[in-house]
């Protein structure tokens, strides 16, 4: 049997994130004197990456929105990462899948060397092929990380899984004609969408062995 690439989203798929990325955009917002935001502000200014967010949120372009980037990344550098803690069985199941002979990637949104500094924190970087990131310009597609990872380990679409928590993740893995898992216990995909749209899911982190074992039965 040929060997399998299976490819993990951080945020929402292999860590719970949310409250460090609630403390980066928070202490940001302090910076720019946003601190008031309401809670729709908050949340209906995720339309993107985290540029893309940040210029919603915060009305700003050019040489301003970089800084702003860069202020929200030394927040998420100092303190952010530490707050994220990864989703129950997820450490034992990478490191089983690893030990089993599965290629490994990451394709993440995460600044690509906060996203390796996560990883080795974790304990788990010995057990990646493949992890890749966001660039400084936040543009880097999620199907072109798909694509690297494959080609990092040379192993075809047919043999490759995605598994995210996101629609985004989702058109991805079918950009890159790749299969594709719902972590449905995330932040976006839920499992009423899977089931109206007829995607693999699980609804709990314990349950990804057992949807990754049946995507390939």
């Amino acid at each position: 049997m040929s060997r399998k690439l299976i490819i993990f989203d951080m945020d929402g798929t292999m860590c719970d994130s949310w409250p460090g990325m609630e403390y980066c955009y928070n202490q940001t917002f302090k910076v720019y004197g946003r601190e008031n935001m309401t809670e729709d502000e908050f949340l209906e200014g995720f339309v993107g990456n985290l540029t893309d967010n940040l210029r919603k949120m915060l009305d700003l372009e050019g040489q301003e929105l970089e800084n702003a980037v860069a202020t929200f990344r030394t927040f998420y550098r100092e303190r952010g990462h530490a707050l994220s803690k990864p989703f129950d069985g997820i450490l034992e199941l990478v490191r089983s899948l690893h030990s089993e002979g599965y290629a490994m990637g990451v394709a993440t949104m995460i600044y690509q060397p906060y996203a390796v500094d996560i990883l080795k924190e974790l304990g788990i970087d010995d057990c990646f092929d493949a992890v890749e990131g966001s660039d400084k310009t936040g543009e880097i597609p999620k199907s072109d990380m798909i694509l690297r990872c494959m080609q990092a380990t040379g192993i075809g679409k047919e043999d490759t899984l995605m598994i995210g928590d996101s629609f985004k993740d989702q058109k991805a893995a079918e950009n890159a004609g790749v299969g594709f898992i719902a972590a449905a216990y995330g932040y976006g995909i839920t499992v009423a969408n899977c089931e109206e749209y007829g995607y693999e899911y699980t609804s709990r982190p314990e349950g990804l062995r057992k949807a990754i074992d049946a995507h390939w039965q």
